[in-house]
């Protein structure tokens, strides 16, 4: 989850609207934005990573706007034609952060407020949609101190310009051991020869992507206009925040286009070009158990800020260019739910003559979570979806090429699918040190792997996972463990010794549930401990739930 922080007045004021805090609350709870803490006229709000153009005042603001029928129309901002040029050196074009994305805004007034917005809605964006700046980085210009045409190009690790907060000139290899965000961000840039910078007319280095930009180029309270540049990896993710960027700064001045030349053609940025999707009156209906008619419908859309029209027996749906989380008629649907509110429907059971019971998997689930909390565990229920940092590396363990990887995920916590239990449950006790021991914890759930096999090219077992952490905890204690869950199924559990990265050595074994190899167990190695920041001892085993279904 992403946090936004806000003043409800400036919000009152942006909306058009005077809405006292508790309706504020109430009102966006029911469109998916949750209140964390309330402090006066401050007010922060924790919401999905999937809704980036929610990450300021602006787009919150906006969404009440479409809401309340203030805006009853999709508003695009009017863009006027330039004759800013950015060209894309060759050199930079066969790189993988190759793709460019501008816009200028002119007559804008660098208030408090808009400078709080600006700051907290790239940091926003750079953490999720860019990934920490892995996979995009922005920047904003002070427009009039530069000189078009723009160039993207490279530079060595010898080349100099005075960073963003400095008043020296200062080598490329410098600012990665020396300025504080080349430290926090080299290890992007590790290996490199040739590092990618954005340079004027006059040769000055404007910026070292994706580190800091030149001195000479910050805004201040002076500024007027400003040139909006964003560059990554992926052109889609490129384009799409530069489009939150526009939209949600539109309000403040007047927008214009630049032209990025590449070596292989030429595009105008932003296209802020709605996309289009059909949707059907029954489809809407199905899934939320409500007859609406396709006028209803249409007029929910409008609430939720989309355009539509009647086509016959469908809607044909305008997309706004900075609803990035829009893929499938589904998230439409959702929209419409939420603009009646869900709270407003009437539940009822499905029309279906079936009788529903529990399947052989979830009973046996069920069944070893039952013998886990007898045995003293609490029950955790941890997210399927990780990072290769808390999967491999803090286990001790390397990659090996078993997880499946999102292609393009919001959020940097969750890149991969855990391929085991455990370093899950290392999680809760590393979010727990300043809780009472012992903490005993398990988890009865699934992992997915890489699996040629199966249709969908993966396989997703079930596990069994417990972990003991308290001042004593010890081989013995969690084998007897293994033990009352092995007997409570009528299995036969043995443990014969091997070597593990994430345990012990001489302190783990392999699991043999009637003969055949299940899992591992054994005292959690003194590394794994640190890199979680853990202090007290801890003991585990972890084995396929799929070993103990011969018992039923």
């Amino acid at each position: 989850m992403t946090t936004v922080i806000l003043n409800r007045k400036e919000l009152c004021r942006l909306v058009g609207k005077e809405i006292k805090m508790q309706e504020l609350q109430d009102t966006l709870f029911g469109l998916g934005i949750e209140t964390e803490e309330v402090k006066g006229e401050s007010v922060t709000f924790e919401l999905n990573p999937d809704r980036p153009d929610l990450l300021s005042v602006e787009g919150i603001a906006r969404l009440l706007r479409y809401y309340y029928g203030i805006d009853k129309k999709m508003k695009i901002p009017e863009l006027e034609k330039s004759d800013y040029l950015v060209t894309v050196d060759t050199k930079v074009s066969k790189t993988e952060r190759k793709y460019a994305g501008f816009a200028v805004l002119k007559g804008i007034r660098y208030d408090n407020e808009f400078i709080i917005s600006t700051m907290q809605l790239q940091d926003k964006l750079a953490a999720t949609v860019g990934r920490r700046r892995k996979k995009v980085a922005m920047g904003v210009y002070d427009l009039d101190r530069i000189k078009f045409p723009l160039s993207y190009t490279v530079v060595s690790e010898s080349d100099k310009f005075v960073p963003l907060g400095h008043d020296k000139e200062m080598k490329v290899s410098q600012l990665l051991k020396e300025h504080i965000r080349g430290k926090e961000y080299a290890h992007l840039m590790e290996g490199w020869k040739e590092f990618p910078v954005y340079k004027d007319a006059e040769g000055r280095i404007l910026c070292i992507i994706p580190i800091t930009q030149a001195d000479f180029t910050k805004v201040t309270e002076k500024t007027k206009n400003i040139l909006i540049e964003v560059t990554g990896t992926d052109r889609q993710a490129v384009s799409q925040i530069l489009n939150i960027l526009v939209e949600n700064w539109k309000i403040y001045g007047k927008l214009y286009s630049v032209k990025v030349k590449y070596p292989e053609g030429a595009e105008t940025t932003p296209n802020l070009k709605p996309r289009g999707m059909e949707i059907e009156a029954d489809y809407v209906n199905k899934f939320l158990g409500k007859e609406f008619s396709a006028s209803e419908i249409m007029k929910l859309l409008a609430k939720s800020g989309f355009d539509s029209q009647a086509a016959g027996k469908k809607i044909k749906v305008s997309i706004p260019p900075y609803r990035v989380d829009v893929l499938h008629k589904r998230d439409v649907v959702d929209d419409i739910g939420r603009a009646y509110g869900f709270n407003n429907l009437q539940p009822s059971y499905p029309k279906t003559a079936t009788i529903g019971e529990l399947s052989e998997s979830t009973k046996l689930s069920g069944a070893a979570r039952e013998v886990l909390i007898g045995s003293g565990f609490q029950d955790m229920l941890n997210f399927i979806m990780t990072d290769k940092d808390s999967n491999y590396r803090k286990m001790n363990i390397r990659e090996d090429g078993k997880a499946v990887e999102l292609s393009n995920p919001y959020s940097e916590q969750y890149t991969i699918m855990r391929t085991w239990l455990l370093p899950s449950l290392m999680a809760v006790l590393s979010n727990n040190t300043r809780r009472k021991y012992p903490q005993n914890i398990s988890e009865v759930g699934r992992a997915v792997v890489l699996d040629n096999k199966e249709n969908t090219g993966c396989s997703e077992p079930e596990k069994v996972c417990a972990v003991a952490c308290h001042l004593n905890a010890q081989y013995n204690e969690i084998k007897s463990k293994l033990q009352i869950l092995a007997q409570a199924f009528s299995v036969e559990a043995e443990t014969i010794p091997a070597k593990h990265e994430s345990f012990i050595e001489g302190r783990c074994a392999k699991i043999l549930i009637s003969g055949k190899e299940a899992g591992v167990i054994g005292e959690i190695h003194p590394s794994v401990l640190q890199n979680w920041g853990i202090e007290m001892p801890a003991a585990a085993f972890e084995l396929g739930l799929d070993a103990l279904k011969k018992s039923i």
